[in-house]
Protein backbone atom coordinates (compact mmCIF):
# COMPACT_ATOMS: atom_id res chain seq x y z
CA UNK A 1 0.00 0.00 0.00
CA UNK A 2 2.97 2.44 0.44
CA UNK A 3 2.96 2.97 -3.49
CA UNK A 4 -0.33 3.94 -3.13
CA UNK A 5 -2.30 1.17 -4.33
CA UNK A 6 -6.27 1.54 -4.22
CA UNK A 7 -7.05 -1.94 -5.69
CA UNK A 8 -5.80 -5.37 -5.42
CA UNK A 9 -7.48 -7.98 -7.66
CA UNK A 10 -6.86 -11.59 -7.29
CA UNK A 11 -8.16 -14.53 -8.78
CA UNK A 12 -8.57 -17.90 -6.86
CA UNK A 13 -10.26 -21.08 -6.24
CA UNK A 14 -8.34 -21.15 -2.66
CA UNK A 15 -10.07 -20.13 0.19
CA UNK A 16 -6.78 -19.55 1.79
CA UNK A 17 -6.13 -16.84 -0.25
CA UNK A 18 -9.30 -15.02 0.21
CA UNK A 19 -8.42 -15.05 4.26
CA UNK A 20 -4.65 -14.46 3.41
CA UNK A 21 -5.58 -11.03 1.53
CA UNK A 22 -8.57 -10.55 4.76
CA UNK A 23 -5.93 -10.96 7.34
CA UNK A 24 -3.32 -9.02 5.53
CA UNK A 25 -5.24 -6.04 4.97
CA UNK A 26 -6.46 -6.26 8.71
CA UNK A 27 -3.21 -5.94 9.27
CA UNK A 28 -2.39 -2.84 7.44
CA UNK A 29 -5.39 -1.46 9.11
CA UNK A 30 -4.50 -2.38 12.49
CA UNK A 31 -0.92 -0.49 11.73
CA UNK A 32 -2.83 2.48 10.32
CA UNK A 33 -1.35 1.88 6.81
CA UNK A 34 -4.53 1.79 5.85
CA UNK A 35 -7.78 3.17 7.24
CA UNK A 36 -10.43 0.71 5.46
CA UNK A 37 -11.42 -1.52 2.68
CA UNK A 38 -13.99 -2.97 0.41
CA UNK A 39 -14.03 -6.30 -0.79
CA UNK A 40 -16.00 -7.38 -3.52
CA UNK A 41 -16.35 -11.67 -4.82
CA UNK A 42 -17.51 -12.49 -8.15
CA UNK A 43 -17.74 -15.84 -9.40
CA UNK A 44 -15.54 -16.47 -12.68
CA UNK A 45 -16.84 -19.61 -14.67
CA UNK A 46 -14.10 -21.95 -16.37
CA UNK A 47 -10.91 -19.28 -15.91
CA UNK A 48 -8.66 -22.44 -14.81
CA UNK A 49 -10.52 -24.59 -17.35
CA UNK A 50 -10.11 -27.54 -14.35
CA UNK A 51 -9.46 -27.96 -10.87
CA UNK A 52 -5.73 -26.52 -9.93
CA UNK A 53 -5.48 -28.57 -6.49
CA UNK A 54 -5.85 -33.00 -6.43
CA UNK A 55 -8.44 -31.95 -3.52
CA UNK A 56 -10.55 -28.83 -2.75
CA UNK A 57 -8.74 -26.90 -0.50
CA UNK A 58 -10.31 -25.73 2.62
CA UNK A 59 -9.21 -22.44 4.82
CA UNK A 60 -9.71 -22.03 8.84
CA UNK A 61 -12.62 -20.32 8.69
CA UNK A 62 -15.94 -22.43 7.74
CA UNK A 63 -18.10 -19.90 6.23
CA UNK A 64 -15.38 -18.67 3.52
CA UNK A 65 -15.34 -22.93 2.50
CA UNK A 66 -19.02 -23.32 2.75
CA UNK A 67 -19.16 -20.35 0.18
CA UNK A 68 -16.25 -21.50 -2.09
CA UNK A 69 -17.85 -25.18 -2.20
CA UNK A 70 -21.16 -23.60 -2.69
CA UNK A 71 -20.67 -21.24 -5.39
CA UNK A 72 -17.31 -23.09 -7.49
CA UNK A 73 -17.72 -26.23 -9.94
CA UNK A 74 -14.07 -26.77 -9.33
CA UNK A 75 -13.63 -29.33 -11.91
CA UNK A 76 -14.16 -26.69 -14.47
CA UNK A 77 -12.28 -24.47 -13.52
CA UNK A 78 -14.53 -21.70 -11.98
CA UNK A 79 -12.94 -19.17 -9.64
CA UNK A 80 -13.71 -16.15 -7.52
CA UNK A 81 -11.89 -12.86 -8.77
CA UNK A 82 -11.30 -10.90 -5.56
CA UNK A 83 -11.18 -7.26 -5.47
CA UNK A 84 -10.35 -5.25 -2.58
CA UNK A 85 -10.65 -1.25 -2.76
CA UNK A 86 -8.61 0.32 -0.41
CA UNK A 87 -8.47 3.56 1.37
CA UNK A 88 -4.87 5.00 2.44
CA UNK A 89 -4.61 8.01 4.86
CA UNK A 90 -3.33 10.09 2.52
CA UNK A 91 -6.56 9.68 0.37
CA UNK A 92 -8.55 10.62 3.50
CA UNK A 93 -6.14 13.71 4.00
CA UNK A 94 -6.49 14.50 0.52
CA UNK A 95 -10.53 14.30 0.40
CA UNK A 96 -10.18 16.40 3.90
CA UNK A 97 -8.04 19.42 2.21
CA UNK A 98 -10.81 19.20 -0.82
CA UNK A 99 -13.09 19.54 1.66
CA UNK A 100 -12.34 22.08 3.51
CA UNK A 101 -11.31 23.90 0.28
CA UNK A 102 -14.99 24.05 -0.96
CA UNK A 103 -16.39 24.31 2.73
CA UNK A 104 -14.19 27.82 3.08
CA UNK A 105 -14.91 28.93 -0.67
CA UNK A 106 -18.43 28.39 -0.16
CA UNK A 107 -19.28 30.92 1.89
CA UNK A 108 -17.30 33.87 0.70
CA UNK A 109 -18.40 37.64 0.83
CA UNK A 110 -18.20 39.85 -1.82
CA UNK A 111 -14.82 40.94 -0.40
CA UNK A 112 -13.34 37.42 -0.66
CA UNK A 113 -12.70 35.53 -3.70
CA UNK A 114 -11.24 31.77 -3.73
CA UNK A 115 -9.38 30.48 -6.76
Amino acid sequence: MDDGCELVMVRTQNPRVERGLVDALDELKGDGRITDYIMHREVCKGVFGRMLTMMIPESMHKPTNRLYRSLLEYKNGDCFEISAYVRTPAMDEKERKERDERDRCSGFDVGSMCY
